[in-house]
């Protein structure tokens, strides 16, 4: 399961990161932590004891601590933005403690305000991939060959077409096919 830890610039993301990895994720400058945690669950363990499993594999949890997504009212973009599309889960930190030496991005600690303009740029993004794929399925549409679909609307036509004048107009021994014959085989 991947989980994407995302959240205003110096809202704690990288905090919860390193406190559920226990500081063994990797880091590289500038773009996503990853690392990978193992969930304990006893459940897990009296079951495998139950069995006699020859091994236990815990579940295992990858944590992708991205860097801030919206960064003025920009769309994600590059390997952020792959993140995010994989993603299973999105785990959303909001700042909700005072610190004059890191000071807030917008000025000012407002959990309602912030909560509310990640969620709406989420819904914004959203609606750009919608878009794009709208568009990518109207150039589908229109470079369509008419050819195919002049066919496709005659082979409907002909499934459709009503029982000719000159059929209904034979006799029922005429219309009816014959039956092989036996000995002939045909």
């Amino acid at each position: 399961m991947d989980v994407g830890i995302v959240g205003v610039m110096a809202s704690g993301k990288t905090t919860v990161f390193n406190a559920l990895t226990g500081g063994h994720g990797s880091t590289r400058a500038g773009a996503e932590h990853i690392g990978a945690v193992k969930i304990p669950d006893d459940r897990l363990d009296r079951l495998g004891a139950l069995v006699r499993a020859k091994k236990i594999t815990p579940i295992e949890v990858t944590l992708h601590d991205l860097p801030p997504l919206f960064e003025r009212g920009a769309a994600p973009s590059g390997d952020a933005a792959e993140t995010l599309s994989r993603t299973d889960a999105l785990l959303h930190v909001v700042r909700a403690f005072e610190r004059e030496d890191v000071p807030h991005p917008k000025g000012s600690v407002d959990l309602a305000r912030d909560i509310k303009a990640f969620d709406e740029e989420m819904a914004f993004n959203d609606l750009g991939i919608i878009e794009r794929r709208l568009e990518k399925l109207d150039i589908t549409v229109r470079s369509a060959r008419p050819v195919r679909a002049a066919r496709s609307r005659a082979r409907h036509r002909r499934a459709e077409t009503p029982v000719r004048a000159d059929r209904a107009s034979r006799p029922p021994s005429a219309t009816r096919r014959r039956r092989p014959d036996a000995r002939s085989g045909r």
